[in-house]
């Protein structure tokens, strides 16, 4: 009489939600450097049973408080699958997992760069130079922002080199201390953007919540 649904959790029952977040909830606790081949097979695994967004027509605030959450654990999950393929030179495995976290988030700049530099080094510059069009429309549409100075710059250096197939980016020798420095950089531009992201996730969150109320 109340509407209520009750649910009997000690029965027999199988739910996608609960495999999915068991399956990664251990892989996601190791630090990214000890994933090995029995883990990430397991986070592959569980992400086949990520197919769309949770409970989607569903707009009450409980429901996209959970949606965005599981979300997020599926775009961590794809990020951390990402850098094991990085790690092992598997190139195409890595531009699989970011073409799946651009496909749910085109304003993850971080990813746009990883996969500019991934179709770089497959020797795919116009591959490369295209993505950065792509990321720059998606956070003119979405935020009206240009791209970061390092996302620019980063398509600058694919045109300049675009004479030179072994130029820095594509793998020439550089300075010692630069590759330690890079990859400071990159670690804060990626955390800046994935907080960007989540920002503007929130604004919608807001905007849709301020509408149905």
């Amino acid at each position: 009489t109340t509407g209520e649904v009750g649910f009997n959790w000690e029965s027999r029952h199988w739910l996608d939600l609960a495999a999915f977040e068991h399956e990664v909830k251990h892989v996601l606790a190791l630090p990214p450097e000890s994933l090995g081949p029995s883990q990430a097979s397991s986070l592959q695994n569980a992400l086949g049973l990520y197919t769309g967004d949770l409970l989607e027509g569903f707009y009450d605030d409980w429901a996209l408080r959970q949606r965005e959450r599981v979300r997020t654990i599926y775009l961590d999950s794809l990020s951390r699958l990402m850098g094991y393929h990085q790690s092992r030179g598997a190139h195409e495995e890595s531009v699989a997992a970011a073409q799946k976290i651009l496909a749910c988030d085109p304003l993850r700049e971080e990813i746009h760069r990883e996969l500019m530099r991934l179709y770089l080094k497959t020797g795919q510059r116009a591959l490369a130079a295209r993505q950065f069009k792509i990321c720059r429309d998606a956070l003119a549409d979405e935020l009206g922002t240009p791209p970061l100075e390092e996302t620019q710059a980063l398509y600058h250096q694919i045109i300049q080199d675009a004479d030179e197939p072994h130029g820095g980016l594509d793998g020439a020798p550089v300075p010692a201390p630069l590759p330690q420095a890079l990859t400071t950089l990159r670690q804060a531009m990626q955390e800046f953007d994935s907080a960007r992201s989540q920002l503007q996730r929130a604004i919608h969150l807001v905007e849709r919540l301020t509408e149905s109320s």
